[in-house]
């Protein structure tokens, strides 16, 4: 599987945005916006999971060595997302979470690349609303 690999600088932004959400509870849109451009550009692989608190995404980065499984670098669930007034008004629960990355999470390349790794299909991005 021929892929990007992730910059020094943006794994450095990777691993302070996952402090940042251990650390805060919540990331800005803008950090949002960069997240999605960073898995669509290095082609990263990322799944949807239940939690006691809704739906969560978790996040990995390619594996350097064969047969090794990719590295998690960040979750995010729905309580970590931003919080805006204009989104509050539109979208409740886990509506924007699964909206904003079901698309990613369950695209085709994204598919392919979670069954090389060995994971087991997704469910439908429905099945992770509460």
């Amino acid at each position: 599987m021929k892929r990007l690999e992730v910059s020094d600088e943006d794994r450095k932004w990777l691993d302070e945005l996952s402090n940042i959400i251990r650390t805060e509870g919540t990331i800005t849109e803008e950090d949002l916006a960069k997240l999605i451009e960073f898995i669509k550009k290095y082609s990263l692989p990322c799944m949807f999971f239940p939690h006691s608190l809704g739906a969560g995404v978790e996040i990995f980065l390619h594996s350097e060595h064969p047969g090794i499984d990719p590295e998690s670098i960040l979750c995010i669930t729905n309580v970590h997302m931003p919080k805006t007034l204009e989104r509050a008004k539109e979208s409740a629960g886990d509506d924007w979470l699964i909206e904003t990355f079901s698309p990613l999470t369950h695209s085709e390349e994204n598919k392919r690349i979670l069954v090389f790794y060995g994971f087991p299909e997704q469910d439908s991005p429905d099945s992770y609303r509460y």
